[in-house]
């Protein structure tokens, strides 16, 4: 007997629900196969197949329309003016046997009453002969057994009343069969959704044609709302009214739904509120999107005026439309395009500079649908950058034209040097001619005087201080001399070093030698001050020494020289020892009023002299003042001696705070 059909497909819903049930059946024991079968296909066809009973087309199209043309135990239902075909064992076409439940309704309106689920248990050939109906029990129970290990919760319902259930009812609520069965339908359903789902189920019944499947929450045992998928269907079981109900978990989907309108709206407001332009365009020419702003920059009052005023952007926005097929190229070469700068004009016509990233959607075709990035205004960038390149010309300019200056300040100053060192080299060569003769001729009147004058002066008492005086003036010329000569020695030899010319007569040098030569060398300045002396202290172990003896002389007895000169008494202590990396360490310690410390660093330059505070309680106020005056240049030129043999010198306060201690470092060849 022919079963009454409605046109078209399932929904997609519908079609995923029995997709599933079709694949779990077909895995349970003892089933080979399981097959859905649709009458609103157009024709005898099988939707869905799983197992063996996928095997083979021509065998789907056999099977198909043998189970249309088997379809038995029809009964009239008045009440949905249709027919039941309840489910049946039979004996299949090639001696299986197969199981068959589902409805064929009357009503063309109903889709899943003209839907029907198969399966199939094959026995052994030699079996075949023997093969009878099972019993309406065993029937049952394999049945049963089939929509308990189903995914999906099957409910039949009557009267608004549970009547029949499979065990993933009670999975997907948490109830127990108990606590269901017999129970009123909508306590499970959401409280927002009872309403609606009522009226689903009255519009069945007035024969309208609601759709086939609806989303719905339900609550579980634990009080949680549940999202599934709804679909239903009206027939007669037992004898009375009845709705089939389907329950398909889509809780995992509505989650990711709500995920991704969380999505939406995260990007719907980054969209709106970014400080910089976002924008989507065709590539013809048009936009499809833009935020505000965008618009902003553009000069519109809205998104939507700009989108209904830009109908080409080449032509619009661009000052040279050229560049806007720049961009096209690139993006059509590369996909994208990163900080494009491009002069771009307003609404107004105001140009102003932009940047734009960029990248070129396409579809699966290839083709590029559209563009889509972002713009920044980069106008006052653009102008910085012009300002700092006027600034960077204006500025080498200036540095050019100071460079010049410089260097011929520099060349006039070199010149004056050149000039200077062969005048003070020159002044010095004959300034010593003349000096050495007031020197010598000082020291021979001197002589004379004492010999032939001061005798005949002894008694007459005015003679004798008149004589005094006149020694005394002799001896003040003779020590001016001496200083003057000391000045010319000392403007000679820091010209030579400045200018390169002095001669370092380098040689091996016994420390321990040259240091006691160096203070027998001032034994003379110690006896012109009595209450003053010398102290010296050196160690055994004393490196040898690579350098000119004399220059190396004269930095100690300089040393030596300043620190009697300014030692009213007490002694001055000259002391040697080879330090932690084998250099020969010198100290010359005064009991001096010492230097300031912030003149420590100064007493080395040329010229430079110290006219420090002495403590009062031991130094006179003209302790400084009382001291002849030096040229300035002698701890300068010891400096320069020092660092031309890789070495250093410095100062530092002596012992207790008190005096001035001179110490130097040079680099030594090891122990002798």
């Amino acid at each position: 007997m022919n079963t009454p059909r409605t046109e078209g497909p399932l929904s997609p819903e519908l079609a995923a629900s029995w997709r599933e049930l079709v694949e779990n059946t077909a895995a349970l024991p003892g089933v080979a196969g399981a097959f859905f079968f649709n009458t609103r296909s157009g024709g005898p066809g099988l939707e869905f197949v799983a197992g063996e009973v996928a095997a083979d087309t021509a065998e789907h199209q056999e099977l198909a329309a043998w189970v249309q043309a088997n379809l038995s135990g029809e009964k009239t239902s008045p009440e949905h003016g249709g027919r039941e075909v309840l489910a049946e064992t039979v004996l299949g076409p090639r001696g299986e046997i197969m199981g068959l439940f589902g409805i064929v309704a009357a009503q063309p309106h109903e889709p899943w009453m003209a839907s029907h689920l198969g399966l199939t248990r094959k026995l052994m050939e030699k079996d075949l002969v023997s093969v009878h109906l099972e019993s309406k029990a065993e029937e049952a129970v394999f049945l049963r057994a089939v929509m308990d290990n189903v995914t999906q919760a099957f409910l039949v319902i009557q009267d608004g009343v549970i009547q029949y259930f499979n065990s993933s009812l009670e999975q997907l609520t948490g109830y127990t069969s108990e606590e269901i069965l017999n129970q009123p339908f909508a306590q499970f359903l959401h409280p927002e959704d009872r309403q609606a789902t009522l009226e689903r189920h009255q519009q069945r019944v007035a024969g309208q044609r609601p759709s086939e499947a609806h989303d719905m929450r339900i609550i579980t045992k634990r009080g949680n709302s549940l999202w599934v998928i709804a679909t239903a269907s009206l027939f007669t079981w037992r004898g009375v009214p009845s709705a089939m109900v389907m329950l398909t978990d889509i809780s995992e989907r509505k989650r990711a739904e709500a995920s991704l309108r969380q999505a939406e709206q995260k990007y719907r407001e980054l969209f709106i509120n970014a400080p910089v332009a976002i924008f989507r365009s065709t590539p013809q020419g048009r936009f499809i999107s833009v935020n505000p702003a965008y618009a902003r920059i553009a000069g519109y009052d809205s998104p939507e005026q700009m989108l209904g005023s830009i109908t080409d952007i080449a032509s619009q926005m661009y000052v040279d439309p050229a560049r806007r097929d720049e961009y096209k190229s690139r993006l059509e070469n590369d996909g994208t395009v990163e900080n494009f700068e491009v002069l771009l004009k307003r609404r107004d016509g105001v140009q102003y500079w932009a940047s734009m990233t960029t990248r070129a959607t396409r579809g699966q075709d290839g083709e590029i649908l559209s563009y889509d990035g972002f713009l920044m205004d980069v106008t006052e960038e653009k102008e910085h950058q012009a300002l700092m390149r006027d600034s960077h010309a204006e500025l080498e300019r200036q540095v050019t034209a100071r460079t010049r200056q410089l260097s011929e300040a520099n060349q006039a100053l070199t010149e004056l040097n050149t000039q200077m060192s062969s005048f003070l080299s020159s002044a010095s060569h004959e300034l010593r001619t003349p000096l050495t003769s007031v020197l010598g001729f000082a020291k021979v009147v001197r002589k004379t005087f004492a010999r032939h004058f001061l005798s005949l002066a002894q008694h007459d008492p005015k003679l004798v201080e008149r004589a005094a005086t006149i020694d005394a003036n002799l001896d003040v010329i003779g020590q001016e001399g001496e200083r003057l000569t000391r000045l010319v020695n000392d403007l000679l030899d820091m010209n030579k070093i400045e200018a390169g010319s002095m001669s370092w007569r380098d040689q091996e040098l016994d420390a321990h030698g040259l240091l006691l030569a160096a203070a027998a060398s001032v034994q003379g300045r110690f006896h012109a001050a009595p209450e003053v002396s010398l102290v010296t202290d050196f160690a055994e172990d004393l490196p040898a020494l690579c350098a000119d003896p004399d220059r190396i002389t004269q930095v100690l007895v300089n040393l030596l020289d300043n620190a009697v000169k300014f030692t009213r008494q007490g002694q001055v202590t000259m002391s040697a020892k080879k330090d932690g990396q084998g250099h020969l360490e010198i100290r010359v310690i005064d009991q001096g009023p010492g230097i300031p410390e912030q003149h420590r660093d100064l007493v080395f330059d040329k010229f430079f002299q110290s006219h420090g505070s002495p403590d009062p309680n031991r130094f006179s106020p003209d302790t400084y003042a009382n001291k002849p005056k030096g040229t300035g240049l002698g701890l300068a030129i010891c400096r320069r001696i020092v660092s031309h043999y890789q070495g250093s010198i410095h100062v530092e306060p002596g012992p207790g705070g008190l005096g001035a201690c001179f110490v130097v470092v040079l680099p030594g060849l090891g122990p002798r």
